[in-house]
């Protein structure tokens, strides 16, 4: 970074300060970092007042430009929460598992609740394996536990496992507090009640690149 004299892409396409260059001063950079903080940590209402005051501060000291980017800040944040309010009606911390397969490639994808409201998602390696789908799920879920990764109170499966019910049991040793694995419906409302079907989208995706190499 030392060596560094021009930013990168993504500061031209305005979703980076350009610290590594010197483009933004410490005060507004440290600024930008607890505004990100607060809204990792659920304070997204003090975090869009305080943004708020200050697009109404630029605007009235005709710093127009600033007042504009201020806004599209806050409209950017409130569609994210309106995103996540269609999440789950449980304030509870959920691990969402959605899997899709197509012959003997399989696609698995996790999406991330906490507190009710999606905090992240991750799309595993496509798989080539045989087998049934709960053997897949039971031994996923094992070694995805197993290394270390946050365990939440209740794990949503798009499948039935043969051993739900001892591996529920091994998380809940695991964690030391009740660990809950649960079947996902379809009916239900919220965006992670539908997650196990988009996983196809990234089969396509991660079959196209598997053509394209």
């Amino acid at each position: 970074m030392k060596t560094r004299r021009r930013p990168c892409l993504e500061y031209e396409i305005k979703r980076c300060l350009a610290p590594c260059v010197g483009l933004v001063d410490r005060a507004a950079y440290l600024q930008m970092v607890a505004e990100a903080a607060a809204f990792m940590e659920g304070r997204e209402k003090s975090l869009l007042s305080d943004l708020r005051l200050r697009m109404k501060d630029e605007a009235e000291q005709l710093n127009f430009e600033k007042a504009m980017t201020l806004r599209d800040r806050i409209a950017a944040i409130e569609a994210t929460l309106e995103k996540q309010r269609m999440v789950s009606m449980s304030a509870k911390d959920q691990d969402v598992f959605g899997l899709y397969r197509e012959k003997d490639l399989t696609q698995v994808c996790a999406l991330f609740v906490r507190n009710g409201k999606i905090m992240g998602q991750k799309s595993f390696p496509l798989l080539k394996i045989g087998g049934e789908t709960q053997l897949i799920f039971s031994s996923l879920l094992k070694q995805y536990y197993d290394s270390g990764a946050y365990l939440p109170a209740e794990i949503v499966i798009s499948d039935p496992m043969e051993d739900q019910a001892v591996t529920a049991e091994w998380l809940t040793d695991k964690k030391g507090k009740k660990v809950s694995i649960a079947v996902y419906k379809r009916g239900r409302a919220g965006a992670c009640w539908r997650w196990p079907a988009q996983c196809r989208e990234y089969f396509q995706d991660g079959t196209a690149s598997c053509r394209g190499a």
